[in-house]
């Protein structure tokens, strides 16, 4: 599924090639060719990419090849998709939004639309999931890392993937499916990511603190007295409709909370 050969000692072209590969993978398995090659040499296509990129992914490296030897073909490796991601009731979701929202169609999505706008990606017509779906998330890590953008991958991963993923394999653990193809792909894509984690950072509030506010991540209401971005405009304009439905006045909510007066309240905090 990919050539090394073109990318020896580019380390920007390594990362690329590793994250298409996964979003490749991730797609589901319609075409016989791609259904095979994720059955036959995907598990040491992916045994190069660590090396090459320098993450170890052993046990998921191990569990890939074992699952992938005991699908029979292309039909097999659907079922399983299928079985997982796709037909109701389904053990987790491919699409990453619900796993950082709670909801479908929620903030995330808005600011993923954005992010990609930002870099003038579009998702392409062929595929007809949301634009949440995992393996658009991978293929657009492969383009930032095309750029060489290392403070764009280091945030799109800390603030969509690394949070979402984690999830997505405790539903599939917790429906018993610990132990197919895809929750070892799903591991070894974290370990893929994991040298962007920020977890370990002297102040990780800190980094928080500044994604929050990167209107970068969604469109952001600014204060109409100091200019600071405070909350997602879609968060306003539901505070604001809820306010109005109460006749309730919402004048209020064009400030922050540092320029508010105290007795007209806050917006909820957002946790990140």
């Amino acid at each position: 599924m990919n050539d090394l050969t073109l990318h020896e000692h580019d380390p920007a072209a390594v990362r690329t090639e590793l994250w298409l590969t996964l979003a490749r993978a991730f797609r589901p398995p319609l075409d016989p060719l791609t259904a095979a090659a994720v059955c036959e040499v995907l598990a040491d296509d992916l045994a190069d990419l660590a090396a090459e990129a320098g993450f170890t992914a052993d046990d998921s490296l191990a569990g890939i090849r074992a699952a992938a030897a005991a699908t029979s073909d292309a039909q097999d490796l659907l079922v399983l998709y299928s079985g997982l991601f796709l037909m109701p009731p389904t053990p987790a979701r491919l699409n990453i939004g619900i796993y950082l929202d709670g909801v479908t169609n929620g903030p995330a999505l808005d600011a993923m639309d954005l992010w990609r706008a930002r870099y003038g990606v579009r998702q392409r017509d062929d595929f007809k999931d949301m634009a949440d779906h995992l393996a658009l998330q991978l293929e657009f890590m492969a383009y930032l890392a095309s750029l060489g953008e290392e403070e764009a991958l280091r945030s799109y991963a800390n603030t969509f993937l690394l949070p979402a993923l984690p999830k997505i394999v405790a539903a599939l653990d917790a429906s018993g499916a610990g132990d197919t193809l895809y929750r070892h792909l799903l591991a070894y894509t974290l370990a893929s990511l994991q040298p962007l984690s920020d977890a370990g950072d002297a102040d990780p509030r800190s980094k928080r603190q500044q994604r929050r506010h990167d209107t970068h991540h969604g469109v952001w209401r600014h204060c109409s007295v100091c200019a600071k971005p405070f909350a997602r405009e879609k968060e306003v304009r539901i505070m604001a409709k809820a306010l109005a439905q109460a006749g309730l006045p919402a004048l209020h909510l064009d400030r922050c909370p540092d320029c508010r007066d105290p007795t007209q309240g806050a917006l909820p905090s957002i946790k990140r």
